[in-house]
């Protein structure tokens, strides 16, 4: 949707009292925002409309508020509004309760429309469910998937990056306004997103091999010692420091070199340690 065209679908949103199931109402009555605001008074009050939300709609109190909205968004690269009579708005949307009559998008509004799955969990994740959803995120994004999440810290953001990390293509769900990037942590995924999909997918393509390739090389590489560590976690149960040492000193390493190993494996980001002490496998 043009911008310079919605301002009376801002001010349709932006009146008070009037969410989204008695927007709907009055545009099926109606039949558009402007249709709306034209409306004299009887006619909303058929709507069944709160007595408060007809008379401002009558006085067009939003108006002024939504210029103020408007000159805000026309100064935030890629943002458009998309109404729900527009073809690109998502018709899944469409199909629950009360949708929002006006979206905020930035970016490609075609892929709201394409096959998606939702990648959401818990805001701390233990070290087995971060490189699952990780794993889940990408995987499915390379085999063409839309990956949706709230883009919250934990879960949501670990899928979200594996679907970058797959030139794939995803949707965060935003909470805040469509200029606010939360969590702070999130800044460099949501800055990757903004770009054109060219663009992003030549950042993530320079960015992720690398990294994956430098952990299988140090596998490659690890000596017999290190071999013998490196086996004994898996990516699904972490194994504390103790078991490890009692394990190892078998073989014939002692609780100090057993250490010194570890710390080098964990530097080398193949075998991470989780709170607790607790050593996993990197799940690839």
């Amino acid at each position: 949707m043009q911008l310079d065209a919605s301002l009376s679908w801002l001010a349709l949103g932006l009146t008070p009292g009037l969410a989204s199931r008695l927007s709907a109402r009055v545009l099926r009555r109606l039949d558009s925002p402007d249709g709306v605001f034209r409306a004299a008074l009887p006619d909303l009050e058929a709507c069944h409309l709160p007595a408060q939300v007809s008379q401002a709609i009558v006085k067009k109190e939003a108006f002024k508020r939504a210029e103020k909205e408007l000159a805000g968004i026309q100064k935030i690269a890629g943002c458009s509004l998309l109404n729900w009579t527009e073809p690109e708005y998502p018709q899944t949307l469409l199909q629950i309760y009360d949708p929002p009559v006006l979206l905020y998008v930035r970016g490609d509004a075609q892929v709201l429309n394409l096959p998606s799955l939702g990648i959401v969990g818990t805001r701390r994740p233990t070290l087995y469910g971060t490189q699952l959803a990780q794993r889940l995120g990408r995987d499915l994004a390379a085999r063409g998937s839309v990956i949706v999440s709230a883009k919250a810290r934990g879960i949501d953001a670990i899928g979200h990056q594996g679907a970058m990390d797959a030139h794939g293509r995803a949707i965060g769900v935003l909470g805040t306004g469509i200029d606010v990037c939360y969590p702070k942590e999130n800044k460099k995924l949501y800055v990757i997103e903004e770009l054109p999909t060219p663009i992003r997918a030549a950042l993530v393509k320079a960015e992720q091999p690398e990294a994956e390739q430098r952990n299988l090389l140090a596998a490659a590489a690890l000596n017999d010692a290190e071999r013998k560590l490196y086996d004994l976690p898996s990516a699904e149960e972490p194994v504390h420091i103790d078991d490890i040492v009692e394990l190892v000193e078998r073989s014939g390493l002692n609780s100090s070199e057993v250490l010194a190993r570890l710390f080098e494996l964990e530097m080398k980001g193949i075998v991470p340690q989780s709170p607790g002490k607790q050593f996993s496998k990197v799940l690839r």
